[in-house]
């Protein structure tokens, strides 16, 4: 990345534009917030709690993923950022978030 924020990148689809945002917990209200107001249509997070599990009601990532889902913004997480549940649990649980996982064939280097 370029130290203006410009970053090379090669484009499959005519029209992207990547955002790239700050996102620690503490920011991640303003970086949801920061992006819907760019005109961002997906937003993919890989990052989540570090934490048990918590009411996604009450989680600051499931919060402004619901802000952005309002707003009409595809959010998407990956299953094993910030995972510290039992094997094949996730912790990012809200119904408005599409969580992605990788696995194998017959599982073997996952369990």
């Amino acid at each position: 990345m370029y130290k203006d924020g410009r970053a090379t990148q090669q484009r499959w689809a005519p029209l992207t534009r990547l955002g790239v945002y700050k996102c620690t917990c503490s920011d991640i209200h303003k970086a949801y917030g920061d992006a819907i107001d760019d005109g961002v249509k997906i937003i993919t997070m890989s990052l989540g709690p570090s934490g048990p599990p918590q009411n996604y009601l009450e989680d600051c990532f499931s919060i402004g993923a619901l802000n952005a889902f309002i707003n009409e913004v595809f959010v998407s997480a990956s299953a094993s950022a910030g995972n510290v549940g039992a094997a094949g649990s996730v912790v990012n649980a809200a119904p408005w978030v599409l969580t992605v996982a990788a696995s194998t064939i017959n599982r073997e280097s996952f369990c």
